[in-house]
């Protein structure tokens, strides 16, 4: 039930907002407890492979928004300590 919330959540949010990786964010949020249960069954991680997953989708979307802030900044020009282009004082 949770999964398919976020899904639809993300989905939603990507076809209004014309963002397409918050459809692939949906995905990997909904994909995830399923990912953590089968990774606890397996007796690999504990609490049902939760913080694992749940970890690993967050830190993904962490980076991917790092990323794209380090774009915009660099694509930017910084701002000059002199008066503004075309004033004539």
């Amino acid at each position: 039930m949770l999964g398919g919330t976020v899904l639809v959540g993300f989905s939603l949010a990507a076809y209004y907002l014309n963002i397409p990786r918050f459809f692939i964010y949906g995905l990997l949020l909904a994909v995830a407890p399923f990912v953590g249960e089968w990774l606890w069954r397996r007796g690999y991680a504990s609490h049902h492979g939760f913080p694992v997953v749940f970890g690993i989708a967050a830190a993904a979307i962490a980076a991917v928004g790092l990323i794209k802030l380090l774009v915009l900044v660099r694509g930017h020009a910084p701002l000059s300590d002199g008066p503004p282009a075309g004033d004539d004082r």
